[in-house]
């Protein structure tokens, strides 16, 4: 009966109701979710936007891990929706379908841009680019993406650590060097003693050859060590350093005198 009124009748409202009630049908006492699933498609063309058939089709789409039509699904409702949070929310569950079910990343990272157009400041957007950038190898975008948080955080030590992160990746996995030292050296002029970024300057340096440079980096560090072993053990490193790379037997001394001042047996 309701099948007849849906084909009969030329109001698409009351059609769309009739498809709607024959899906609850489907579902519920038939469980029958592929009917379920046409009825609710059926009447959501008849009336786009009509909440109830949406809901339904989101949920019955998950539910059977037909992805990609719950994919085309949210997308009518981003051009369908009225307010950007709404449309933010559709465009997250795209992303997290890419990611977590389909295992795109870089369909994910894209998802997460289109979040960033809408509100450039969604810190929660910032940070999935960032995973899915990383998960997907996309390492440049990861870079990209780490440095429009340090530009949008008034918080110090967060800047230093995502400069820090972004020098890293680029001397890690893209092999820019010169990238890497202008974000180590970003990250020491807001923080001069901060670690991560001298032990990544030093690496650096050391692999360039640039001695002087190397030294230099490794007096800062020194600062920041307590007297003791590490201590010790630096000193004699940058003693060592004076003597075969740059030549300079007065520096050495000076180095391994240091050690002695603070251990004796050394």
């Amino acid at each position: 009966m309701l099948h007849a009124e849906a084909e009969a009748t030329d109001d698409s409202s009351r059609a769309a109701a009739a498809h709607t009630r024959m899906a609850e049908i489907f579902e519920v006492q038939l469980e029958d979710a592929d009917q379920a699933i046409d009825h609710h498609a059926r009447a959501l063309a008849l009336q786009p936007g009509l909440a109830t058939p949406f809901k339904a089709l989101t949920r019955l789409y998950s539910v059977a891990a037909r992805y990609h039509e719950l994919i085309e699904l949210l997308e009518r409702g981003i051009d369908e929706a009225s307010d950007e949070d709404r449309r933010v929310a559709y465009l997250f569950r795209i992303a997290d379908i890419y990611g977590d079910y389909l295992h795109e990343p870089v369909q994910a990272a894209h998802t997460f841009r289109r979040i960033l157009k809408l509100d450039p400041d969604h810190l929660g957007a910032i940070h999935a680019l960032q995973r899915s950038c990383e998960v997907a190898g996309r390492y440049k975008e990861l870079v990209d993406a780490l440095e429009i948080e340090a530009a949008k955080t008034l918080e110090k030590q967060r800047i230093v650590a995502l400069l820090a992160r972004a020098g890293e990746i680029l001397d890690d996995k893209l092999d820019d060097r010169e990238g890497a030292l202008i974000r180590y050296r970003r990250a020491l002029e807001i923080d001069p003693k901060h670690a991560p970024s001298l032990a990544g300057l030093g690496r650096l340096y050391h692999r360039l050859g640039r001695w002087d440079d190397l030294l230099a980096v490794y007096e800062r560090e020194l600062g920041i060590t307590p007297p003791g072993r590490a201590a010790v053990a630096l000193l004699h490193t940058m003693g060592g350093l004076c003597e075969d790379k740059v030549g300079d037997e007065l520096r050495a001394i000076d180095c391994y005198r240091r050690a002695i001042a603070i251990d004796a047996k050394h």
